[in-house]
C-alpha cells in the first residue's frame, strides 16, 4: 500500500476552512494534524505523540488501528465490502448469534443499522 504524502497543516486547515461548514471547524487556535493512529495513541505530523483520551463522538472504543481488527476488515473487505441486510451474509447472522451469547439476558432478535438515528428511529417504530 503506498503512503500518503502529507500537504503539512497550514494547507489542510486553509482547505477544511474552505470546503466544510463554518459551524463544523475545531475548536484549537492552533489544532494538530493527526496523520495516523496506533492503539490509544495518535500521532501529528511532525510524528509527535498524544494519548487519545476522547470519550465521545466518533470514539474508536478498541484502539485505533487495532491490528486484530485490521486484519479481520481487510479480510472481509476482499471478500464482501457491504450489502443491505435484505440479503443473506453469514457475518451477519454469526454477529447476531454471538450478541445472542454475550449479552446479559439474552438477545433474541438483533436489529443492525448505520446510525443511532436509525436505531431510534427503528427502536420507535419496533
Amino acid at each position: 500500500m503506498e503512503q500518503q504524502e502529507f500537504i503539512g497543516r497550514e494547507a489542510v486547515a486553509a482547505k477544511r476552512k474552505q470546503y466544510f461548514y463554518p459551524c463544523t471547524q475545531h475548536f484549537y487556535r492552533d489544532a494538530p494534524q493527526l496523520v495516523r493512529g496506533s492503539m490509544q495513541f495518535v500521532y501529528d505530523e511532525n510524528g509527535k505523540q498524544y494519548t487519545d483520551f476522547f470519550a465521545g463522538v466518533s470514539v474508536v472504543a478498541c484502539g485505533h488501528c487495532n491490528p486484530a481488527i485490521t486484519e479481520r476488515t481487510i479480510e472481509q473487505l476482499q471478500q464482501l465490502q457491504h450489502t443491505s441486510t435484505i440479503y443473506l451474509t453469514q457475518p451477519n447472522v454469526d454477529l447476531a448469534e454471538r450478541l445472542e451469547e454475550v449479552m446479559p439476558g439474552g438477545l433474541r432478535r438483533t436489529f443492525f443499522v448505520n446510525s443511532g438515528s436509525e436505531a431510534n428511529e427503528g427502536a420507535l417504530l419496533l
